[in-house]
C-alpha cells in the first residue's frame, strides 16, 4: 500500500478551532485532517498595554487535536484506512485476529478475544467519526 501520510501529529494545542477538512493547496490534492479536537481552558499571563498597569491572569480556551496531513485522493473511505492503517498496522490487526480465532477455538483464554473486540468498537467509533466529518463537508464515500 502506497503511504498515505504525509505527517501525522497528536495532541497539537491551537489557541483558535481547527478546521476539520482543509486543502494544502498544493497542487497535488493534499489535505489536512483534523479529529478529535477538545476545547480546554487555561490561565495565562497577561502583560499589560499600559505601563501603569499590573499583569493578570486571565482564563483563555484552547484547542487540543490530532493532524493528518493526507495525499489524494479525499474521499472518507481513504482517510479511514489511512487512520485505520496508522493506528493498527497490519501485524497488529493480524495478531488481534489470530488470538480471537484462537479463543474461539479454546487454544486462548476467552479474554483473548478482548482485543480484537476492542479493535472492531475502535474501527466502528473512527468511521462514524470520519464519515459525520465528510459529509459536514461534502466528501464522497469513494470517487
Amino acid at each position: 500500500m502506497e503511504k498515505n501520510i504525509i505527517n501525522l501529529h497528536e495532541g497539537l494545542v491551537s489557541d483558535t478551532m481547527p478546521e476539520t477538512i482543509a486543502d494544502l493547496n498544493d497542487g497535488k490534492g493534499g489535505f489536512i485532517y483534523n479529529y478529535g479536537t477538545e476545547s480546554f481552558t487555561e490561565e495565562v499571563t497577561v502583560d499589560p498595554a499600559e505601563e501603569e498597569e499590573e499583569p493578570h491572569t486571565a482564563t483563555v480556551t484552547k484547542y487540543r487535536h490530532n493532524s493528518l496531513v493526507m495525499t489524494a485522493p479525499k474521499t472518507q473511505n481513504h482517510i479511514i484506512e489511512t487512520l485505520l492503517t496508522h493506528k493498527y498496522p497490519t501485524d497488529v490487526e493480524q495478531k488481534l485476529v489470530n488470538d480471537y480465532n484462537a479463543a474461539n477455538e479454546e487454544l486462548l483464554p476467552a479474554s483473548a478475544k478482548e482485543g480484537y473486540l476492542a479493535f472492531l468498537a475502535d474501527r466502528m467509533a473512527i468511521k462514524a467519526m470520519v464519515e459525520r466529518d465528510c459529509a459536514e463537508y461534502g466528501i464522497p464515500n469513494t470517487l
